[in-house]
């Protein structure tokens, strides 16, 4: 296959499974991604969950960040997104790095941290030159976060991320999110309103620009 210049042969990709990986059920959502312009592409599978990956597949924890009625937007040079965090650092939990982003690229606290589940992402090319990061499979755990009242997103000069506000539900809703962002949102807002763990609203599937996203709740074994 190809992908934007870049030829693939099956042969040559990685595909050897972690044990925690073949017991994994249907995810809630799964879509596609490319990075680098294309050259990395990838398979998402977001699932709703309390269990964690093994943490050495973990590279990367993100979150939904509430304040009221509005959710916290980010805009960077590639896209308008619900879910901001980033990389874990060596010795760093989860919870720990998750915190330390959110304050660096938006001068947000967060309180109340909710694990909503975690995104399988594989790599469908092969391995780049220099990748340091677990290969061809790694996990980002997803939170649902509260931020603190009275702090408000601080401008961002020369950062990836550019932009950030909190915005309605309603204009959020209208955003071109991914089949995932629908699923966690959904998931996040659930729990508020309902104690809820699920992607369904009204038992009716949420019908997306980009997919069809389906409540599929993840028990191991």
């Amino acid at each position: 296959m190809k992908w934007r210049g870049t030829e693939v042969h099956r042969d040559t990709l990685d595909l050897s499974t972690h044990p925690f990986i073949r017991q994994l059920h249907r995810p809630a959502a799964e879509e596609d991604a490319a990075w680098a312009d294309g050259r990395i592409r990838l398979r998402v599978r977001s699932y709703l969950s309390k269990t964690q990956p093994p943490r050495e597949m973990i590279t990367s924890a993100r979150a939904l960040v509430i304040r009221g009625t509005d959710v916290l937007v980010m805009s960077n040079r590639d896209r308008t997104h619900i879910m901001p965090g980033g990389r874990l650092e060596e010795d760093e939990t989860p919870e720990e790095a998750l915190r330390r982003e959110l304050l660096e690229e938006t001068g947000l606290e967060i309180v109340e941290l909710d694990l909503l589940g975690f995104m399988h992402l594989r790599h469908l090319t092969v391995k780049p030159e220099d990748y340091a990061f677990p290969y061809p499979d790694f996990f980002w755990l997803i939170y649902a976060a509260e931020a603190t009242t009275g702090t408000l997103p601080r401008p961002m000069t020369g950062d990836y991320e550019a932009e950030s506000s909190f915005t309605s539900l309603i204009n959020v809703r209208a955003l071109e999110l991914t089949p995932s962002e629908h699923c966690y949102l959904t998931s996040a807002l659930s729990k508020r309103r309902f104690g809820g763990n699920g992607c369904r609203m009204n038992g009716a599937m949420i019908g997306l620009n980009r997919g069809v996203v389906e409540v599929v709740e993840h028990r191991p074994g």
